[in-house]
């Protein structure tokens, strides 16, 4: 007797045994039932987890700034210290960045006139070229 692809025992003929077909196909429908049954207990937990995680997010967003007055002296300086730099920074940073956008225009308008002075001397070049070309 030799085996099948399925690992069932042919008997004579073409057949299997009845019996072990019967414990193999029983098997695969009870691990079909305990899959079905932990991906329903699995989909409620998403569910669940879902539904917390949207409340914590709302209970989130619904509690005012931090302002750490629980803090100790010490602490408080620390963050004031820090927040002060951090406005005299991001103050610094916008400055420059004023200055760098005036002098890049300033940059672009000279160029701009100069490019103009040259476009109508070369035009005036043109024309007086032209205008030799024709009286000869």
């Amino acid at each position: 007797m030799g085996a099948s692809p399925h690992a069932f025992a042919v008997v004579r003929g073409r057949g299997y045994r009845p019996e072990q077909v019967d414990r193999r196909v029983a098997r695969l429908i009870g691990r079909s039932s305990e899959d079905w049954e932990r991906a329903a207990r699995l989909t409620a937990l998403v569910e669940q987890m879902t539904g917390e995680m949207e409340r914590l997010r709302a209970e989130a967003e619904s509690r005012p700034p931090q302002t750490y007055e629980a803090l100790g002296d010490r602490a408080r300086k620390l963050l004031v210290l820090a927040e002060s730099e951090s406005a005299q920074v991001l103050g610094a940073g916008r400055s420059e960045a004023r200055l760098t956008v005036e002098q890049a225009e300033a940059a672009a308008r000279v160029v701009r006139e100069s490019a103009q002075r040259e476009a109508k001397r070369l035009r005036a070049e043109a024309t007086a070229t032209a205008a030799r070309t024709v009286e000869n």
